[in-house]
């Protein structure tokens, strides 16, 4: 089951009493079991692990989790627990970003930004622009008062 000695499997057992893998302690990776039963496992870890079941199309119940854990753990493969420990905590952090971005979108006002929160030269260039489409609308509206009363096609 383990490549390890048996006094490095005394000493974890020594060191993380109660712990039920020690092999797993011993290869620094004990923290994946959060107890208290022999079926709890890191929720981040166990998503990997389905999700690693579904790359290959397997069943990725709960039950077929573990069963797959179990066997990784009889065959002592390290290096697959350690992988699939760092793609949970990625896929945690990057599902933690995206929130983060989401409810920030949702708090930032949508539209132009208001004249209290522009800087003075933003202000007086936005005020300035808004004179001068005005006043361009007034020139616009005088220009068309001898049109009235006359057929718009004439226009």
């Amino acid at each position: 089951m383990s490549e390890f000695s048996g006094a490095e499997l005394q000493n974890a057992r020594f060191t993380n009493p109660g712990h039920p893998y020690p092999a797993l302690c011993v290869a620094g990776l004990g923290h994946l079991w959060v107890g208290p039963r022999r079926t709890d496992w890191d929720p981040a870890f166990l998503a990997a692990v389905g999700r690693h079941l579904g790359k290959y199309n397997l069943p990725k119940a709960r039950g077929d989790q573990l069963r797959c854990v179990s066997s990784k753990l009889m065959d002592a493969n390290w290096l697959w627990f350690e992988t699939l420990e760092e793609e949970g905590k990625a896929h945690v952090e990057a599902a933690n970003k995206r929130r983060e971005e989401s409810e920030t979108a949702a708090r930032t006002p949508k539209g132009p930004p208001r004249l209290q929160e522009m800087s003075e030269a933003e202000r007086n260039a936005t005020l300035e622009r808004i004179q001068a489409a005005r006043k361009l609308a007034k020139r616009r509206d005088s220009s068309d008062d001898h049109f009235q009363g006359t057929d718009p096609a004439d226009r």
